[in-house]
């Protein structure tokens, strides 16, 4: 009997992302790509610029290597004040990390950058472009909340947003040599900084010529003529040929986000006139109103800059996932760590001599370098599993990780098992993506089973005659498919839990796996 397992997520995330509440300055970090994960750091710092202290500051963040970059205005929501600021952009909380009950862990360490995190690996994989981008911090006036007419202040007052503009286009701004003047500027946002995106988008469609609404709230347009847009007739953006204009929502969002999507949506094409472009509006997020949902937005807009198209599912997910986000995030080395690395170099560099000296006598012993490709199969001991690669990702000639089937195990007397999200062969990091066929097929003293977030397929017979096991529990909402008897034989007693949002999917997922057809006779 299969039965409801308690709540694995608990938290409830705020309307959204941005920054603040740090002291006025730099937020630097000293970056070192992690010789092992091999990646390179395209960002490392944000900065924070203060115009005028209640009306023009926000921060910035300009890509480590000197050059001319597009401009990315980049808006953040209404939600949780400056916490919300802190928690939804410039600081850790990598949404989707929980605890060994399951539990997001919320007051965590602060030293990992959001928004540089992900840059950094969109960039890396070759999914997006690098961008200067500046992020505005729309002022709080009254309480520690963002309110809309905190918003509307800033939108159309002198002294806000058409003040930075002003000081952009003049050259005023300490980021002026990393603007690349002759690129069109790209805004973005999400929630009310969605609903800022496509006003900027309408009010500068001359200069701005890229708009990514991610899940807009409803201050931009109103039917009846309000909202901070006015009249229907206003609705319009730029008629620039190659112009990108976005908009999506989540699932599991209130229906007030997908109804504000087609209610722009429609009054754009009511009088779009011979405006060659068109919005490209995606729908499809397993998310609420939160930091997964607006990532997932904020990716596809990138990507649809870049290549014109909006990325399949599967990219998506491989793309947003945290499992191995921190692979991309600053790194600061402590002086202890940069004095034994010199030591090393030292050692390194007199071993060098000395194997110079004797090389008349000795013979080196050489290992062959694995290949690391697609098809390779390995085993973990750390695990006790082995593991094939499934997936390679490159940029250029260097791997950068990819995705691998967790084929059998090597332990059969496990008792309890977590298959991990994230694997590392050689250095590099590979997502556990999929349990084989008869993976733990009759490991008879398994009680207690953990599927990593990661996992997207279950083999058949993969879990079948484990007889004590009584206890499963899903990480994460990727599953798509569990073959046929993975969980038949089991302990009678056993109890699955998951997410209340998905529980019922994989409620059927596991009862049609498990459910045996019928033989068919026939009478002469």
């Amino acid at each position: 009997m299969i039965k409801k397992g308690k709540k694995l997520l608990s938290i409830v995330m705020s309307s959204i992302m941005v920054l603040s509440a740090f002291a006025e300055g730099d937020y630097t970090q000293k970056v070192y790509a992690d010789e092992n994960d091999k990646v390179k750091t395209y960002y490392s710092s944000v900065k924070q610029y203060v115009y005028d202290e209640k009306n023009n500051k926000g921060f910035y963040m300009t890509p480590d290597e000197e050059g001319k970059y597009p401009l990315l205005f980049l808006f953040h929501g209404s939600g949780y004040g400056t916490i919300g600021i802190n928690k939804h952009y410039l600081n850790g909380y990598l949404c989707g990390e929980t605890d060994e009950n399951g539990t997001y862990l919320v007051e965590r360490n602060l030293t990992k950058n959001k928004i540089i995190c992900y840059m950094n690996k969109w960039i890396s994989l070759g999914y997006a472009n690098p961008y200067t981008i500046v992020l505005p911090e729309i002022d709080k006036v009254a309480d520690p909340d963002y309110g809309v007419e905190d918003y509307r202040r800033y939108l159309m007052n002198d002294n806000g947003f058409s003040n930075l503009y002003a000081k952009i286009n003049n050259k005023e701004v300490e980021y002026a040599d990393s603007i690349d003047y002759t690129k069109d500027y790209s805004v973005s946002g999400y929630s009310m900084g969605g609903s800022s995106a496509l006003y900027l988008g309408s009010k500068y469609k001359e200069i701005i010529t890229n708009v990514g609404a991610g899940s807009p709230s409803t201050q931009y347009y109103l039917e009846d003529g309000g909202g901070w847009i006015g009249k229907e007739s206003n609705v319009t953006f730029t008629e620039k040929e190659g112009a990108h204009l976005f908009m999506g929502y989540g699932l599991d969002e209130s229906k007030d986000f997908e109804n504000n999507t087609n209610r722009y949506l429609s009054a754009f094409e009511n009088n779009k006139g011979d405006n060659p472009n068109s919005f490209k509006v995606y729908g499809k997020y397993h998310g609420k109103h939160d930091w997964p949902t607006f990532g997932r937005e904020l990716f596809n807009f990138l990507y649809y800059l870049k290549y014109n198209e909006l990325p399949s599912e599967e990219v998506i997910e491989q793309a947003c996932s945290d499992a191995d986000i921190e692979a991309f995030a600053p790194k600061e080395k402590t002086n202890d760590e940069e004095k034994k690395e010199e030591n090393k170099v030292e050692k390194k560099d007199k071993s060098n001599i000395n194997s110079s000296s004797n090389s008349a006598n000795t013979t080196k012993k050489v290992e062959a370098k694995i290949e690391i490709k697609k098809g390779l199969v390995f085993t973990d001991k750390k695990t006790s599993a082995v593991y094939k690669i499934t997936k390679v990702n490159k940029r250029k000639e260097e791997i950068l990780g990819g995705e691998v089937t967790l084929v059998k195990t090597t332990n059969k007397k496990v008792t309890n098992l977590k298959i991990s999200e994230r694997i590392k062969f050689d250095g590099i990091g590979f997502n556990v993506v999929k349990v084989g066929n008869k993976a733990y097929k009759n490991c008879k003293k398994l009680k207690k089973l953990i599927i990593g977030k990661n996992i997207r397929i279950i083999g058949k017979n993969a879990f079948k005659g484990c007889k004590k096991l009584k206890r499963v529990e899903f990480r994460g909402d990727l599953i798509k498919k569990i073959g046929k008897n993975a969980f038949a034989g089991l302990n009678k007693k056993v109890k699955f839990s998951a997410s209340i949002r998905i529980y019922e999917k994989y409620f059927n997922l596991i009862k049609k796996s498990n459910k045996k057809k019928k033989k068919k006779t026939f009478s002469i």
